[in-house]
Order: C-alpha cells, then sequence, then structure tokens
C-alpha cells in the first residue's frame, strides 16, 4: 500500500489509554495509576503526537481523587511512569541502534521535513489558521461531533460528570497540539495527523449517545453524514473521486510516473 504513517498506529493505543483513565475512574488504585502512564507512554512511542496528551494524562490521575495531596502524589506517579517508560524504550533503543535513532531523532522529533517544530507566533494569532484548522477538525471528528454539547451543558450544573471533565482536557490537549504544530505541508496533507488530534471530540460525542436515550435509528443519518462529507472532502482535494483500490506512495505535489493515471493527480490519501 505504499508509505504509510504512525498516527493511525497510535490510535488503538491511545485508545488503551482511554479505557485506562476510565478504569481509573472506576477504581483509583495505584496499579491503575501507573496503568494510565505507561499506556499513554506507549502511544507515544508509537507517534510523539500523543506525547501532547500528557496533561490530559495528569489531569485524568488527579481527578477521581478527593485531597490535595492524594491528587498532586497521583499525578507525580501518573506523570513518572510515562516519563520513565519512554526513557526506558529509548534507552534500549540507542544500545541496538545509535547512528539510526539520533539520525531519525533530529529529523522529525525536532521538526520533520521543514526543520520547524511550531508555528510561527504571527500565523498562530491569524483568523485564516484557526478557520481552516477547525474546519478540518471538525470534518475528522465527523458530524457526530455536535453531540458533545449533550454532555458539555449539563457541566455549569452540579454534580459534574468527572469523565466528561477529564475529556475536556482530552479534546483541550488535541486541539493545542493541532493549533501549534507546525505541519510540513500544511493541514491537507498531513491529514493524519490533524484527525489524530479529534480524538477526544469523538469519544465524547460517542459517549454522549451511547449514554443518552436516543434512538439508534436517528444517530445512523449522521454516521453515514460523517462517511459522505469525509469522500466528499477527498473529492475536493484530490481534484477526482479517491481511488479505493490503488494507494500509491506519498510525496511531493509534483508530476511522477505513478500519478499519471486519472484520479491519482495528488497524493494526500494513502495513509
Amino acid at each position: 500500500y505504499g508509505y504509510v504513517e504512525n498516527p493511525p498506529i497510535a490510535m488503538p493505543a491511545e485508545m488503551a489509554w482511554v479505557f485506562a483513565t476510565i478504569l481509573f475512574f472506576r477504581a483509583p488504585t495505584r496499579r491503575n495509576n501507573i496503568l494510565c502512564g505507561v499506556a499513554l507512554a506507549v502511544a507515544a512511542l508509537m507517534h510523539g503526537r500523543a506525547a501532547f496528551l500528557a496533561p490530559a494524562l495528569l489531569v485524568g490521575c488527579m481527578i477521581p481523587l478527593r485531597s490535595f495531596r492524594e491528587r498532586v502524589l497521583s499525578a507525580v506517579i501518573g506523570g513518572t511512569a510515562f516519563a520513565a517508560t519512554i526513557i526506558l524504550v529509548v534507552v534500549c533503543i540507542f544500545v541496538y541502534d545509535r547512528p539510526g535513532v539520533v539520525g531519525n531523532l533530529v529529523g522529525n522529533t525536532l521538526g520533520g521535513g521543514n526543520r520547524r517544530m511550531f508555528v510561527e507566533p504571527s500565523r498562530l494569532l491569524a483568523l485564516y489558521h484557526w478557520r481552516e484548522l477547525w474546519s478540518l477538525l471538525w470534518l475528522g471528528a465527523g458530524v457526530t461531533a455536535s453531540a458533545i454539547l449533550m454532555k458539555i451543558v449539563p457541566l455549569f450544573r452540579s454534580p459534574r460528570d468527572p469523565i466528561v471533565l477529564w475529556s475536556l482536557a482530552y479534546i483541550v490537549s488535541g486541539i493545542v497540539y493541532v493549533a501549534i504544530w507546525e505541519f510540513d505541508y500544511g493541514f491537507f496533507m498531513d491529514w493524519d495527523l490533524l484527525v489524530s488530534g479529534a480524538g477526544g471530540i469523538i469519544f465524547l460525542s460517542a459517549l454522549a449517545f451511547t449514554s443518552s436515550r436516543i434512538p439508534l435509528i436517528v444517530i445512523v443519518p449522521f454516521l453515514c453524514g460523517s462517511v459522505a462529507s469525509g469522500m466528499a472532502f477527498a473529492h475536493v482535494v484530490n481534484g477526482h473521486p479517491l481511488p479505493l483500490t490503488i494507494a500509491p506512495r506519498a510525496t511531493y505535489n509534483e508530476p511522477q510516473p505513478q500519478c499519471t493515471q486519472s484520479g491519482l493527480t495528488r497524493t494526500y490519501f494513502s495513509d
């Protein structure tokens, strides 16, 4: 299938972290506390993008506990488990293949293709940056993303659902990532990174639907609308309907032999 990025591989590990956090909310033990940190570390090792979820990890470690001392201690334990797991794996890889790791570390972790990690401050404050980001982020989360309002509005009343409070930290962490990270070739070509930042929105909208009394027959059209909008987006950016039988190697937007067929003028979607 050609070139495949790491975010699709990191998503299952991120889901494991979500499940570990829910388990910690139900049983806030030290074992589950450490499990949360280790699960997110595995996701971050699959793709560094998940490291931006560390603030949500700390919030999730603190919410279920009552006293300030217990919350701080829980956050320290979860954060230490997260950092220690990453350090241990990186050290092992350094011992195995130090030259290769150093080259990839400098090439990807510290800036990728254009050697720039974060967007320029002037662009971060520009309206077009946020307008484009929001439209693509909501498209990545799907039409059902509006359902998060069913969970956010009740937060203004007591008692507040702790899972929803943590979900907001999850959403904010993802938005901060896609807002400040310098996408090498823009939002459109780094589509996998942008969609992976919508994990919190997808989780909270799913939680809203599954905990509501809305019949399934009402939800199905929204799910179909998400699929249709995604395919429409692919059609517009690709210039043709998205080919479903071939995925050429992703590269720069320039004429190459594998891009001469109709419908393959751009290769943004091989992931």
